[in-house]
């Protein structure tokens, strides 16, 4: 019986302790570094979690604002990657082929930059000779004997 009584005591005082406890808001959450930085690994870490943050992202005029205007976390991360810097490059010339605005704004900034203008005269002229070495007809070899 004393059993009994002790073992539905404790057992009440947990629940009544479980029961108590308020539910943290995510702000009270996010207060705590530790806490944020778990919350932050676990969106990232998981793949459906981080296309949700992605696109909440995307309607956020805040986010938005904050990925145009930081230019140095965008150079690292193409920088470190070029795969991604390929697939960014890639999407760039996508919508530059359905918008001819964007296309003209595109050519105009390049052709500021010497570099990029010489770049791009070097690759074309390139181009150029290997047409035309592909026009002329084969060289018959003189052989000797």
């Amino acid at each position: 019986m004393k059993t009994t009584f002790i073992a539905i005591t404790t057992l009440t005082a947990m629940m009544w302790v479980g029961c108590s406890q308020e539910e943290q808001s995510a702000a009270d959450l996010l207060k705590d570094e530790a806490k944020r930085s778990e919350i932050m690994h676990a969106i990232m870490d998981d793949h459906h979690m981080m296309g949700e943050w992605m696109a909440e992202m995307k309607k956020s005029n805040h986010a938005m604002m904050m990925m145009k205007g930081n230019h140095e976390m965008m150079h690292q991360m193409m920088e470190g990657d070029k795969e991604m810097m390929g697939s960014t490059m890639g999407h760039m010339m996508d919508a530059m082929k359905g918008d001819s605005s964007m296309c003209n704004a595109m050519c105009d900034m390049m052709m500021k930059d010497d570099h990029m203008k010489s770049a791009m005269a070097d690759m074309m002229q390139k181009k150029v000779d290997m047409k035309a070495n592909e026009k002329q007809p084969p060289q018959p070899h003189n052989h000797a004997h």
